[in-house]
């Protein structure tokens, strides 16, 4: 951990340079969120410090408790579960419509592009409060597209079943003409 270290709270405005034994106090005292991004020379990119093997914060070493920024608010809960969800649904439709390729294709990079959404979204742990009420919006609108996928393979699989119950009860009926 000789490398100088320096972290933003707020993802505009950096603090530091620290060493890495100053920069885990500072987390492990609650002091900064695990979250804090940090950047050291030789990194690509800015990071969670909780991410950073080097610093060696797991779990067991940073506080439960740990206080949130009273200006942000949390992303919605089950948001990423939903978008995943709809993102292979949404894929898998778009497979069943490549033949026509002006829906297929289309469909399958929005999932595509949905996954990756979602992944994003594993990095963001709190947003500004308007943020957070488009969030929630989103989510709502991401849940119905859900629900209506449940629907929608529900449905597939009822007609399916119908169909299967009228082509024994036809080929019973044929059979049973035969004989």
């Amino acid at each position: 951990m000789d490398r100088k270290w320096f972290y933003s709270k707020d993802g505009k405005q950096q603090e530091g340079p620290l060493s890495g034994d100053e920069l885990v106090q500072l987390v492990t005292s609650g002091t900064l969120n695990p979250r804090v991004l940090v950047w050291a020379q030789g990194m690509q990119d800015w990071i969670p410090a909780e991410n950073v093997p080097e610093l060696g914060l797991t779990s067991t070493s940073v506080p439960q408790t740990v206080e949130l920024d009273p200006n942000k608010r949390p992303v919605p809960d089950g948001m990423g579960g939903w978008m995943g969800f709809v993102g292979v649904m949404t894929i898998i439709a778009g497979v069943f419509q490549v033949c026509n390729l002006f829906i297929g294709v289309p469909m399958i990079i929005a999932g595509i592009a949905l996954l990756g959404a979602k992944t994003a979204l594993e990095s963001i742990h709190e947003v500004d409060p308007p943020v957070a009420q488009f969030m929630a919006k989103i989510k709502t609108c991401v849940a119905a597209t859900g629900v209506f996928y449940i629907l929608t393979l529900a449905l597939v699989v009822l007609v399916l079943i119908v169909y299967a119950i009228m082509g024994v009860a036809v080929f019973s009926a044929i059979s049973s003409q035969t004989m």
